[in-house]
């Protein structure tokens, strides 16, 4: 509701005005009175004082006031001339656009009341009719009903990005998982949609899980208006459902395809009388639908119904906003129906598209026959039960590398998997979108130095210093041949459950203050430059990030979601090959690329040496068999990093609990939140 609404308790505003008799009530009105600003104290009861002229009066909200010049307020005043009633003023509290009020004129006598000579008189009684229209303009309830309080009122009406109204997400996102955009979902328009086999429910009937934005609307009729005499109006700028023509579920998904770059259907929002969780008919109230059109009178019975005094609708976003809080709902009653007068109250709101993806380039081997074709491409795991068989698995998945000459492909590192991320903002005041992602480990020539530094003690941990951010090209590239649009090629088994494909995604819809932070880290914050798989976060020379523990810092930054799921925290022996040399063998890992590329002999003797038929050097030593430092003399250092292993299981849990497809999955985040500190990493050696 805007602004300059009453307050929520009483139902007239509390300005109280003088002026002479009007149309309203018999006779000519004649003189303009000014007016008289008060009262001093609203009651909560509705009641109120008036000053006026030196004295105080408490006037019940119920009742209007005649008195005559220089008199005292009364409900019923006689009138020197009937023909000129000049000298009357009136005193009534001064409605604003959410209260329509209005009198009854009732004729008395002083003969008939108290035997007096004749002399005509006048009574009024005040009838109001209070339109209260509530929204979560604070943004604080998410898709709950909003909080009822002045505060809230107060911003209801305000505009710029510091008083959005309420934010709004566009509903192009498909929180169930049955492959429909669900701004065209629930309203049964689908041909070939999905159909679950054992209940034969179609899956465009309804949105599993999803929610619309609440709003309430309270206005109750006064005593001796008739329901079938009003009507009420929604003004907003509306999609009609309705008018949207059957279609496949191809063409469904086409409207959402360029969504992160323009609005593809007219119109910013739909009204509903049901939420996203139950089916919905696109029809029109008046033609026994569940959609409330824009700009028609509508019987109020067919709006507010059962002798509810509240009535709640739903918002959808359709398309995003030109500017915050520009947008509004207006409704407005009409007590005698069209063309009688109205009482009406409006609410802004902000549509926004603010996406977040986590992306995740599944890790996975090549199986191959005796010729050494590939047969299959299957989901790889580490075995991490110690550092033992963790550094197996890591040499076992080097060599069934991936040798497809593509450039999506993720190739030699297959094994390791990826991260990567995809940020979408069309705002009033921002439009932006990237891929990002932390890549490395392209200059062999790093690798062995740093093997170098970690013999002579100077290097605990590996670091390469070609790290950078991920072209997006190559980004964009994976998401639509390995995600959206998968090549032939690109499915991976995964130990008899149905195929994968190579790169997971989860879904985020933000907050705008959100989708700034991911902006704000990436841009300003994170040093791309100091690339290792051991993560610490300090100065652009001395950070080591690798890709998954990028898109970890950067969701956690963010407050998008717990990454505790993501990270490996072990505790690394360092263990004794030949007496003179210790190795923390995760860094040998590290050096994997000069290994296969053959580009340090010595190097490449020592590697075959390690995966040799016999029990390798590093697994003889008793501390490999344990995490921490086991015998307790043996050294270890704490190894912490987000594993896109992890981050894949993550965000097949999550698209899971949807309805239809365990490949698509969207979290709708309403809640604020402040960057976090990042100190768990940037504290660490």
């Amino acid at each position: 509701m805007a602004a300059r609404r009453h307050s929520r308790h009483p139902i007239l505003h509390p300005t109280v005005e003088v002026r002479a008799l009007d149309g309203s009530l018999p006779g000519a009105c004649v003189p303009v009175v000014e007016r008289v600003k008060g009262p001093a104290d609203l009651l909560e009861s509705g009641d109120c004082t008036l000053s006026f002229m030196g004295e105080e009066y408490e006037l019940e909200a119920e009742d209007g006031w005649f008195y005559p010049k220089g008199g005292s307020p009364c409900d019923r005043v006689v009138v020197p001339n009937q023909a000129d009633p000049s000298t009357v003023l009136i005193i009534t509290y001064e409605p604003v656009a959410s209260v329509l009020a209005w009198y009854d004129v009732e004729d008395w006598s002083l003969e008939s009341l108290l035997g007096w000579q004749a002399q005509p008189l006048f009574g009024v009684k005040v009838r109001v009719l209070k339109v209260d229209l509530d929204v979560d303009s604070g943004n604080t309830a998410g898709t709950e009903l909003p909080p009822r309080t002045p505060e809230v009122d107060a911003t209801e009406g305000m505009g710029g990005f510091g008083h959005p109204g309420k934010i709004v997400y566009m509903n192009d996102m498909d929180v169930d998982g049955d492959q429909i955009p669900d701004f065209l979902d629930g309203f049964v328009n689908i041909s070939g949609c999905l159909v679950n086999s054992n209940t034969l429910e179609r899956s465009d009937n309804l949105i599993t899980g999803g929610a619309f934005i609440p709003i309430v609307l309270d206005c109750p009729l006064p005593e001796g208006v008739a329901p079938a005499d009003a009507r009420i109006e929604f003004v907003y700028d509306a999609n009609n459902p309705g008018a949207i023509d059957r279609m496949t579920l191809a063409a469904s998904q086409a409207y959402a395809t360029n969504a992160w770059q323009q609005n593809t259907l007219p119109g910013r929002i739909r009204v509903w009388t049901k939420n996203a969780n139950v089916n919905r008919k696109p029809a029109s109230v008046a033609s026994g639908g569940d959609f409330v059109p824009s700009g028609t009178l509508l019987p109020y019975g067919d709006v507010v119904t059962g002798g509810a005094t509240q009535t709640v609708f739903y918002v959808e976003g359709i398309g995003t906003s030109p500017a915050w809080g520009g947008d509004t709902i207006k409704v407005r009653v009409y007590p005698s129906g069209a063309g009688q007068g109205w009482g009406e109250d409006q609410v802004s709101y902000t549509v926004v598209r603010c996406v977040y993806k986590v992306c995740v380039y599944r890790p996975y081997i090549c199986q191959r026959n005796a010729s050494g074709t590939i047969t299959n491409r299957a989901i790889f795991r580490s075995v991490v039960t110690s550092p033992r068989t963790m550094l197996q698995s890591y040499f076992t998945g080097m060599k069934q590398f991936d040798d497809y000459d593509a450039a999506d492909f993720h190739q030699t590192a297959a094994f390791m998997g990826h991260a990567f991320a995809r940020v979408e903002t069309r705002m009033p005041d921002a439009t932006n979108f990237f891929w990002t992602g932390q890549t490395g480990l392209y200059a062999s020539f790093q690798q062995v130095k740093s093997v170098a530094a970690f013999q002579n003690g100077t290097h605990w941990w590996f670091r390469s210093n070609d790290g950078r951010e991920d072209k997006e090209s190559d980004c964009k590239t994976r998401y639509q041949h390995l995600f959206a649009s998968p090549v032939s090629n690109a499915w991976l088994s995964d130990a008899g459950a149905p195929l994968r494909k190579m790169v997971a995604v989860r879904e985020f819809r933000l907050r705008p203050e959100t989708v700034r932070l991911l902006s704000d880290y990436r841009s300003r914050l994170h040093p791309f430059k100091g690339y290792g798989l051991d993560v610490a976060l300090k100065t652009s020379s001395d950070s080591r990030i690798g890709c998954g523990s990028y898109v970890g810092l950067l969701t956690e930054y963010s407050n998008v979601c717990d990454i505790a799921p993501w990270v490996r925290n072990l505790n690394m022996p360092v263990v004794n090959i030949d007496g003179s040399v210790h190795y923390n063998w995760i860094m040998l890992v590290n050096a994997f690329v000069p290994y296969t590329y053959g580009s340090n002999g010595q190097l490449h003797d020592f590697f075959a040496t390690l995966e040799g038929e016999t029990m390798p050097a590093f697994t003889a030593d008793p501390a490999s068999a344990h995490w921490g430092a086991s015998p307790a003399t043996t050294p270890y250092r704490n190894l912490m990093f987000c594993d896109p292993e992890l981050m894949m299981d993550w965000v097949d849990a999550a698209n899971a609990a949807t309805a239809w497809d365990a490949e698509r999955g969207v979290t709708v985040k309403w809640n604020a939140t402040n960057p976090n500190s990042l100190t768990e990493w940037r504290s660490r050696p």
